[in-house]
């Protein structure tokens, strides 16, 4: 079972206690809210705003709709109707249980130096720190985002060779984490990180992950934000940052 599948599985039953009061397709991101206040957000692939990618007539809501319907979209094979698949899934979860540590994920992760790390999506505010005491190779679907990254195509292969792996969350988005994850078994640490990484333990259960670095929304001020197409630096005083500790 893929992970997409283990999500929907794993919150199903929760996600049918509840309906969506609020859905926001921004430039950058998709948010959802659910009527129990909890928001949960997603990346939004540009190519998910292309017309052909559009979901529903004129006369219809995504407001209103059971949680457990959008949570099913995080299986479908259409990417905008998977990215509000995850934000649905990331609103029922809402605050973890558990241990967690705050922060941003560079301070838990314990790397140690002369390390190889593997970067799956260009996460530009680690990429100093990284490269000043681990050798790193960043690979990214956009490599004219900055100098030296590498395509995202030869991630897998580069993997099979790392001590440490950071993987973005949006690969759960485009499907390439089931095959990341495999490429990623020899791995000492696998880290799933960013806004749209679903803190769910129970669905990474037996892969290779130890580590799931995401966020709670912690103020509803983000719909705004999501409407006008902001991003993460504009997130900042909306979420708090947690890192769950898997194994």
């Amino acid at each position: 079972m893929g992970i997409a599948d283990r999500i929907t599985e794993t919150l199903a039953d929760s996600a049918v206690e509840l309906n969506v009061s609020d859905v926001r397709i921004g430039v950058k991101y998709v948010s959802v809210q659910l009527d129990n206040g909890s928001i949960g957000l997603a990346y939004l692939f540009p190519e998910s705003l292309r017309c052909e990618n559009m979901l529903l007539s004129d006369d219809s809501h995504l407001a209103g709709m059971n949680a457990g319907e959008l949570l099913s979209w995080l299986k479908t094979n259409n990417s905008l109707s998977r990215s509000i698949g995850l934000a649905a899934a990331n609103a029922v979860i809402g605050s973890p249980g558990g241990s967690t540590l705050s922060g941003d994920v560079r301070s838990v992760i314990g790397l140690q130096t002369g390390e190889q790390v593997a970067m799956i999506g260009h996460f530009e505010p680690l990429v100093k720190d990284i490269r000043d005491q681990c050798s790193l190779n960043v690979y990214e679907l956009d490599t004219t985002m900055a100098d030296g990254l590498i395509e995202s195509s030869d991630a897998m292969e580069g993997l099979k060779s790392c001590d440490v792996a950071l993987m973005t969350g949006t690969a759960i988005i485009n499907g390439t984490i089931d095959g990341l994850l495999e490429a990623a078994t020899d791995c000492r640490e696998v880290v799933i990180l960013g806004p749209s990484t679903p803190l769910v333990p129970e669905a990474f259960s037996g892969t290779p992950v130890t580590m799931l670095s995401g966020v709670v929304v912690i103020d509803d001020k983000i719909l705004r934000v999501v409407s006008e197409g902001g991003g993460m630096r504009r997130f900042k005083q909306c979420v708090q940052k947690l890192n769950l500790r898997l194994n």
